[in-house]
């Protein structure tokens, strides 16, 4: 990239249109702002309907499936804009932010927690989830590092968690409380002895990027009682609230 062209990010997506301030757009963005927070970024967005020449376009696909993996995209994505160490510092920020909140709860007590991404059917938290759980204190019962994780009730049921993490992949946390309605009708969820938390999985635990930091921050304070700042706007207790 020659010196003092102003860089861009292009986001193609096949026959779609991203308006800004939606959802979509939103969850794009996250990165990108985050990276060219003291820079000069462009963003700017294509809808293509036909044929794409490859020689107009440097194309970066992301396809992050656990910590490793997201760390190493936000590197690439900043090498892509010519700023590979703002990307470098960036990861090393948000790393040493993990280790410090993980360094608070070292030694205590580890509840034993289920993180549920789906409620029906039923998905354990998995890729980067399994990490998280194990960082913020608690030990984790399910999901697999790096993959999808199916979950059965039976399975839930009888290993009866100390801790149950509700953040449904794209709900916020308005949407996640009405759906507690689909596990509460299951046989026997009311005699689990777990303290259940709600979570906006849409603006954290789903998102591959910085705010990952935020999403062990709240893991951090539902496990342990740490106060981050995020009860009542990133999660809440159930029955909080409502």
């Amino acid at each position: 990239m020659s010196r003092g062209r102003r860089p861009s990010i292009c986001y193609v997506v096949p026959g779609m249109d991203l308006v800004p301030g939606s959802a979509s757009t939103r969850q794009t963005l996250g990165l990108a702002r985050a990276l060219a927070a003291h820079a000069d970024v462009t963003v700017a967005f294509r809808r293509v309907t036909g044929p794409m020449s490859h020689d107009s376009l440097d194309i970066v696909a992301l396809e992050p499936n656990c910590l490793a993996d997201v760390w190493r995209d936000i590197e690439r994505v900043a090498a892509g804009l010519g700023a590979p160490e703002r990307g470098a510092a960036l990861v090393a920020s948000l790393q040493a932010r993990m280790a410090a909140i993980a360094e608070a709860v070292r030694g205590r007590p580890r509840p034993r927690v289920a993180t549920i991404e789906w409620c029906a059917p039923l998905l354990a938290g998995g890729n980067w989830m399994p990490e998280l759980v194990e960082r913020a204190g608690g030990e984790n019962l399910f999901g697999v590092a790096g993959g999808h994780s199916p979950l059965s009730w039976d399975a839930l049921r009888a290993a009866d968690p100390d801790v149950i993490l509700v953040a449904p992949c794209g709900y916020d946390l308005a949407r996640t409380r009405d759906d507690v309605a689909i596990l509460e009708a299951l046989p026997g969820w009311r005699e689990l002895r777990a303290r259940v938390a709600l979570a906006d999985g849409n603006a954290f635990f789903n998102r591959p990027g910085p705010r990952l930091v935020e999403s062990l921050e709240i893991l951090s304070d539902v496990i342990h009682g740490t106060d981050h700042g995020h009860r009542g706007v990133g999660w809440s207790w159930l029955g909080e609230g409502e």
